[in-house]
C-alpha cells in the first residue's frame, strides 16, 4: 500500500511505520509504480521490489527520490498493469440447466496444474476499476450485497470453503447440491447499465464424475447468462471429454443476446490444482479469464435484473449420458456415482460493482 495520501494512510513523509516514504530506513519506492518493481534502496541503488500492489509497494508522486524509471522497469509496469483487452473480452449465464445445444469457440485449450496465486487484472486498467476491494470475510461480501444460500463460507484470512455435498442446499428451479453466495435482490441492476468485476483463486476438490459450476452471472429469469463448469463428464467437444477418468475439464458457457449458447474452453486439470479466475461484464459485454487465457467477449443475454454467485454447484447429471436425475433422486444419484466430494476453496477473492 505505502502511497502518498493513500487513503490507508500507510506511507507518505517520514512514515512511522516504516513502509515507504522519504526518509525510510527500509526502502524508497518507485515513481509512479503499482505494481512495485524498481525504485531505490537506503544505500541509493535500484531495487527490485518483491511485493506486489495487493501488499506494500509504494507511489511517490512528487519524485523525491527518483529522477527516472529504468526502462525495463516502465515496460513491466505498462504491460502488467495497464494492459487493455483490444478485443473486449467477457462471460455466461447458467444456473440450473446445462443445454447440450451449443456452438463451440476458439480452442485455446492450455493444460494448467497447481496455478500460482492471482496476480494482476489482465483485462482492465487498474484506473478503470471503481470501488474493487479485496474480500477476507463474509461481512465483507455483505457489504457489497451479497448473501449466503448455506452457512458462512469463511475460515478466516480471506479464505472461503464452499462444500456443496456437506451444505445440500437447495433452490426451487433445480436439484443439486449447492453452496453458494448471491447478490441479493436489493442491490440487482440491469445488464447494460452495470460494470460488474470478479477475480480469485480457485481450487476445486471433487470426485471424478463430477459437474460443478463454481461462478455463474444469472438474469432476472430462469437459467444463467454465463457459467464457469468444471466437469469430469464426457460431453463431446469439451478440451478432453472422458468421464471419471480424473481429468476435469474448465470451460465457459455463454448465452448470447439472440438467447444462443456458446462454450470456451480452457483446457484441463486435476481435483486439487488451483486456477486463477478474472471476470467482467461491462454493459452487456462479458469476458472471464481462466489460467491465462481470455475468453472471447461476448454480447450477452440482457435482464433488467442480474446478480453474480459464486461457489459450488453441483449437477446431477449422468457424467456418460448426461442425462438429469429425477428431482428428488438427487442424493441416490451421487450415492450411486460415488460423488461424495464437491468443495472448493476460493482466495484473493476481489469484487467491484458499479452502475452507470
Amino acid at each position: 500500500f505505502g502511497a502518498y495520501n493513500n487513503y490507508l494512510g500507510y506511507g507518505g513523509l517520514n512514515n512511522s511505520l516504516g513502509y515507504g516514504g522519504l526518509n525510510n530506513s527500509l526502502a524508497f519506492g518507485a515513481y509512479n509504480n503499482y505494481l512495485g518493481y524498481g525504485g531505490y534502496n537506503s544505500y541509493g541503488l535500484q531495487s527490485y521490489n518483491y511485493l506486489s500492489y495487493l501488499d506494500f509497494s509504494i507511489y511517490d508522486p512528487q519524485n523525491y527520490l527518483t529522477e527516472e524509471v529504468s526502462a525495463v522497469d516502465t515496460a513491466q509496469v505498462e504491460s502488467d498493469d495497464t494492459t487493455t483487452s483490444s478485443s473486449d473480452s467477457f462471460y455466461y449465464n447458467v444456473d440450473a440447466d446445462d443445454s447440450d445445444n451449443t456452438s463451440s469457440s476458439t480452442t485455446t485449450a492450455t493444460t494448467t496444474s497447481g496455478v500460482q496465486a492471482l496476480s494482476v487484472n489482465r483485462t482492465l486498467s487498474a484506473s478503470s476499476i471503481s470501488g474493487s476491494g479485496n474480500i477476507d470475510s463474509l461481512s465483507d461480501l455483505e457489504e457489497q450485497g451479497f448473501v449466503m444460500e448455506g452457512s458462512d463460507p469463511s475460515t478466516g484470512s480471506g479464505v472461503f470453503t464452499f462444500d456443496a455435498r456437506e451444505e445440500k442446499v437447495k433452490t426451487p428451479n433445480s436439484g443439486g447440491d449447492r453452496h453458494e453466495i448471491k447478490l441479493d435482490k436489493s442491490e440487482r441492476t440491469a445488464t447494460e447499465s452495470t460494470h460488474e468485476t470478479f477475480s480469485a483463486t480457485i481450487t476445486p476438490e471433487l470426485s471424478d464424475g463430477s459437474k460443478a459450476i463454481v461462478a455463474q452471472l444469472h438474469p432476472s429469469y430462469n437459467g444463467a447468462t454465463a457459467a464457469l463448469y468444471i466437469a469430469d463428464t464426457a460431453e463431446g467437444g469439451k478440451v478432453d471429454g472422458t468421464a471419471k477418468d480424473g481429468v476435469f475439464e474448465v470451460y465457459l458457457k455463454v448465452k448470447d443476446e439472440d438467447g444462443n449458447t456458446e462454450t470456451f474452453k480452457y483446457g484441463t486439470i486435476e481435483s486439487g490444482d488451483s486456477i486463477d479466475v478474472q471476470y467482467e461484464q461491462k454493459n452487456g459485454k462479458l469476458q472471464m479469464t481462466v489460467m491465462g487465457v481470455e475468453s472471447d467477449v461476448y454480447d450477452i443475454q440482457t435482464s433488467d435484473a442480474d446478480y453474480f454467485k459464486f461457489g459450488v454447484y453441483l449437477q446431477a447429471k449422468d457424467p456418460v449420458t448426461n442425462e438429469r436425475a429425477e428431482r428428488g433422486e438427487e442424493e441416490a444419484f451421487y450415492q450411486e456415482h460415488g460423488i461424495d466430494e464437491a468443495r472448493a476453496t476460493f482466495t484473493n477473492v476481489s469484487y467491484s460493482r458499479t452502475e452507470s
